[in-house]
């Protein structure tokens, strides 16, 4: 019987953009497997034709993270390929450029924490135990650097951030002890002699494997 350790290391990307395929690619290239979940099947099936990955080395999954049942059944899957899952990255959000800002209003702060916030809980405690039997694992929450600033931000916005970073600060005291590690990782900007631009897909990549590398609490790629 195979054990956990003998298992192929895997990591899970919430949250599908071209930073994060082409983080898998690196990933895949380690000899290491992917688990993708993507919000349609119209956009698995999209980015799986333009990409070109060993049989096995990537379980693409259409799921919805704000959906309980469909990330417990996304979850099944994975077990069914491999116990091990050794990394969580959650790519999902709502930044303040597509966020209401005009108008506070309760259904926007439910489609906010929706995505935000509780998704991130739907993944983590589907991981968490899969980490526990491994005896390590690494969560990783990616944000812009807005929410660095949330005093500045749309309510909704500003109210899901918030919520998270506490939610993961009290998460990483609770786990002191384990090796088990929640980081947060917020996207900032390069600054150039033209003043400051969006990080390249590159520089994305780059900064997340160095997480994966050092596993810090917090993380921030460029300049907030």
């Amino acid at each position: 019987m195979i054990s956990l350790e003998q298992e192929c290391p895997t990591t899970l990307i919430a949250g599908v953009s071209p930073a994060m395929i082409a983080l898998a690619d690196e990933i895949v290239k380690r000899g290491e497997r992917v688990v993708l979940f993507f919000r349609t099947k119209e956009r698995l099936r999209e980015v799986m034709a333009a990409t070109n990955w060993a049989p096995g080395s990537v379980l693409s999954l259409a799921a919805s993270v704000t959906d309980g049942k469909q990330v417990i059944k996304a979850f099944e899957k994975i077990v069914e390929r491999s116990p091990r899952l050794d990394c969580l990255i959650y790519n999902v959000g709502i930044e303040p450029d597509t966020a209401i800002k005009e108008v506070f209003s309760g259904a926007e702060l439910v489609r906010v924490m929706g995505l935000n916030f509780y998704g991130f809980i739907n993944c983590f405690s589907l991981a968490h135990p899969m980490f526990k039997r491994l005896g390590r694992g690494h969560a990783i929450v990616i944000c812009g650097a807005a929410a660095l600033a949330l005093e500045k931000q749309p309510a909704a916005y500003a109210a899901s951030r918030a919520a998270l970073q506490i939610y993961l600060r009290a998460l990483r005291r609770e786990l002191v002890g384990t090796q088990i590690v929640p980081t947060e990782l917020y996207l900032g900007r390069t600054q150039t002699v033209r003043g400051p631009r969006r990080l390249s897909r590159r520089e994305i990549v780059t900064g997340v494997l160095q997480v994966l590398r050092s596993r810090p609490a917090k993380y921030v790629i460029g300049k907030s």
